[in-house]
This record gives C-alpha cells, structure tokens and sequence, in this order.
C-alpha cells in the first residue's frame, strides 16, 4: 500500500538537519514509518510527509 510519503521498507532517507542516513525498516498499516535501530520508532505518516515536502528529509 503506498502512503502519502511514498516510503517502503528499506528505502534510506537523510536527515538533512543531523547529516544521518537512516533506513525504513517497515510501513506500518497507516503509514507510520519504523526505523532501524539507530532511529525512534513510530514515527507518523503525516510528519514523515512534512519533513520530505520541507526538504528536512531526503530520499536518497
């Protein structure tokens, strides 16, 4: 199922603000995005979309 943020297990964004990669590790059923160890888990569909449109996040 595609979200708004268009994000997929295994996709790796940069955080632009920290210079970090990290990887989606899943997508959960409403789009929250989980992510590998080394970030927060849990973070929802609608701030993940924010943070690609305000270029905070980057698909690389």
């Amino acid at each position: 199922m595609s979200h708004e943020h268009g994000l997929e297990a295994g996709d790796e964004i940069r955080d632009i603000g920290f210079g970090k990669l990290s990887t989606v590790r899943e997508v959960g059923e409403e789009g929250d995005v989980f992510w590998e160890a080394d970030r927060k888990d849990g973070e929802s569909a609608n701030q993940v979309a924010a943070r690609l449109e305000s270029g905070r996040y980057e698909i690389v």
